[in-house]
């Protein structure tokens, strides 16, 4: 069962990785500023947390996770022909449905089906994927947008997105999802680890694409530096992954990871041209990876210590999507005060010090001595 899971993920981050890679480069193209491309990441997640706080109701996952891709499929089909900015945000309200109907559902399906007490090398494999898979897809993605044109190639990501529609009513597991979160936010209180791991996220996930706009702005070079930057992450993340659930001593990669990661983070604000940017990005990019497992391993202790059951993943999302919103905007409005986008940056990169903190003042694993 696990196989089909895995093998369908593969399908969809193909069609992501197609279809996404280069919307923030076809919107600057497209004249679109710094502050609409950081606000519409706002905007996804605004709808991502309205539909996780109002929605009480129920659903198949199955059929959960066919409407989030097909969220995500439409997310790029609204912006293909490009002709306002208002299309952008159209794109990321869409989007905001794939954030919690596709990614909860998901992770949830992940870590329900995988293997027994394997829940690092798990953690890890769901976060490597996609670097593993960009570093054959981006450049040649990037090849494909100077060859024929950024509209062929969403047109060619948009379809692939047929594929895993089709697998995931043929081959994917079935069960029901509950999304009323309110008894969970409850039991829980402020998760201030997830809030943050949201913070760092974003900064990984959103902000280094858009600053790399800065210093690389052709399609098939854009695609090259990232595909760059996963190589940089695969080999020591899964071994990282691995080593913690046999030593059964997570908190120590979580600490120490989560620092460098933090350090890095703020190193990407003093950046001043490509060389520096692309030597300070790999560095951010190697200990992220090596820090995200061990933050998603944190909040699933986390929750299964005050009594959180399937609901995990959902509430993960909650509070990842405040983090987000929280970051993004610092970002926005500190930039339209000083005009300095290096500024906000680097704040919210400090922002993240407070992740290892919030953990252990959460008393996670000083109960649990994982």
């Amino acid at each position: 069962m696990f196989k089909r899971i895995y093998f369908f993920f593969i399908t969809y981050l193909i069609a992501m990785t197609l279809s996404q890679s280069f919307l923030v480069l076809w919107y600057v193209k497209n004249g679109v500023g710094f502050e609409h491309l950081v606000g519409s990441f706002v905007a996804g997640s605004v709808v991502a947390l309205a539909i996780l706080f109002f929605f009480t109701g129920e659903m198949r996952a199955k059929k959960a996770i066919f409407i989030g891709t097909l969220a995500s499929m439409l997310s790029v089909i609204s912006v293909i022909w490009f002709y306002h900015v208002w299309q952008l945000y159209l794109s990321s309200l869409i989007a905001g449905f794939n954030i919690v109907l596709f990614w909860s559902t998901y992770n949830t399906m992940h870590f329900k089906f995988r293997l027994s007490d394997q829940k690092g090398f798990s953690s890890g494999m769901l976060f490597l994927l996609s670097p593993i898979l960009s570093i054959f897809l981006l450049p040649f993605a990037g090849f494909l947008a100077e060859r024929f044109g950024f509209r062929n190639l969403f047109i060619v990501g948009a379809l692939s997105y047929l594929i895993p529609l089709f697998v995931s009513i043929r081959y994917l597991p079935d069960f029901q999802l509950n999304f009323n979160i309110r008894q969970e936010l409850a039991k829980t209180g402020f998760d201030y680890g997830t809030f943050f791991q949201g913070v760092g996220m974003r900064i990984n996930y959103s902000l280094i694409p858009v600053y790399t706009l800065f210093f690389i702005n052709t399609p098939f070079c854009f695609g090259s530096f990232f595909a760059y930057l996963s190589v940089m992450t695969v080999v020591a993340s899964l071994i990282n992954s691995h080593i913690s659930d046999r030593i059964k001593n997570r908190r120590v990669f979580l600490y120490v990871f989560s620092i460098l990661s933090a350090i890095s983070f703020t190193m990407l604000a003093f950046a001043q041209n490509t060389e520096t940017w692309q030597l300070y990005a790999a560095i951010s990019n190697l200990c992220f990876y090596l820090a995200v497992p061990f933050w998603l391993v944190a909040t699933l202790d986390h929750y299964e210590s005050n009594g959180v059951g399937e609901k995990k993943m959902m509430l993960r999302e909650f509070f990842l999507n405040l983090g987000y919103i929280f970051a993004l905007g610092c970002v926005v409005v500190i930039y339209k005060f000083t005009s300095n986008p290096s500024l906000g940056l680097g704040f919210v990169s400090i922002l993240t010090l407070f992740l290892p903190l919030s953990v252990y003042l959460q008393r996670t694993y000083r109960k649990n001595n994982k």
